[in-house]
C-alpha cells in the first residue's frame, strides 16, 4: 500500500550535520513520501492532504539545503580568507533561522495528517493497537513541532541562541518523535493492507467491533 516506501522517506529526516549541512536532505525524503502517498490516498483524505502539504514541504527543502550550502560556503570563506566583507554578505546564516520556522510549521500539518490517515485507516481494519498509538504520535508530534515554532520566534531564541541544555533536550525529543513515528509507519507496513493487496494475506477480522470501541 505504500507503507514500505514511506518507511524510507520518513528515514530521511533524521538529521546528520556535516560542516552545517544536513547530509540526508529533508526534501529527497519527501519527494519519495509523495510518491509512497500515491495509493494511500485513495484510503483516506487525511493522506491526500498530508501529500499536498509534502508538495510544500519538498520546494521549501530544497531552499533550505541551498541555504544550508550558502551558509556553509560563507563561514569556510570568512575563516580562511577573511576580510571586512564577511560583515556584510550574511544573508544565509541570517535568514535560514526563518525558513526553519515555516519548516516546522509544515512539518507539524504533514505530521497531524499523515499520522490521523494512518489512525483512521487503522480503525478501518481492525487494528486498534495501531490506531490508538497513531493518534498518540500525532499528539506528540504535532505538540513538540508547533513548540519549535513558538520558541523559533521567541525574541531570546533569536538573539542570544539556545542554551545548551535546551539542544540537547531538543536533540532527544526530536530523536524520540522520528523513532517513534517510524515504529508505527513500519508497523502499518507490516499489518495493515485491504484484502488484494500484496502486504498481508488477508484483512484484520472484528471490523465493526474495533470501530465502535474507537468510537467511544
Amino acid at each position: 500500500m505504500g507503507f514500505g516506501l514511506l518507511f524510507i522517506g520518513y528515514s530521511f529526516l533524521v538529521t546528520i550535520p556535516y560542516m552545517g549541512i544536513d547530509v540526508l536532505p529533508n526534501f529527497v525524503g519527501f519527494a519519495i513520501m509523495i510518491y509512497a502517498l500515491r495509493k494511500l490516498v485513495n484510503h483516506g483524505e487525511n493522506f491526500r492532504r498530508a501529500r499536498f502539504v509534502l508538495y510544500f514541504l519538498t520546494i521549501w527543502g530544497v531552499g533550505i539545503t541551498g541555504m544550508e550550502i550558502a551558509s556553509a560556503l560563507y563561514n569556510s570563506y570568512c575563516s580562511c580568507c577573511y576580510d571586512e566583507s564577511c560583515y556584510d554578505i550574511g544573508f544565509a546564516a541570517t535568514h535560514l533561522g526563518g525558513m526553519r520556522v515555516a519548516h516546522f510549521a509544515g512539518m507539524a500539518a504533514m505530521h497531524y495528517f499523515l499520522l490521523m490517515g494512518m489512525h483512521r485507516l487503522a480503525v478501518d481494519v481492525g487494528v486498534a493497537k495501531i490506531a490508538r498509538k497513531s493518534k498518540r504520535n500525532m499528539y506528540f508530534s504535532v505538540g513538540f513541532l508547533g513548540a519549535q515554532v513558538v520558541l523559533m520566534t521567541t525574541f531570546a531564541i533569536q538573539q542570544f541562541g539556545a542554551p545548551l541544555w535546551f539542544t540537547s533536550l531538543n536533540l532527544i525529543l526530536w530523536t524520540a518523535m522520528l523513532l517513534m513515528n517510524s515504529v508505527q509507519i513500519f508497523s502499518c507496513y507490516m499489518w495493515i493492507c485491504y484484502e488484494g493487496d500484496e502486504d498481508m494475506e488477508k484483512k484484520p477480522k472484528n471490523v465493526e467491533r474495533s470501530y465502535e470501541r474507537e468510537k467511544k
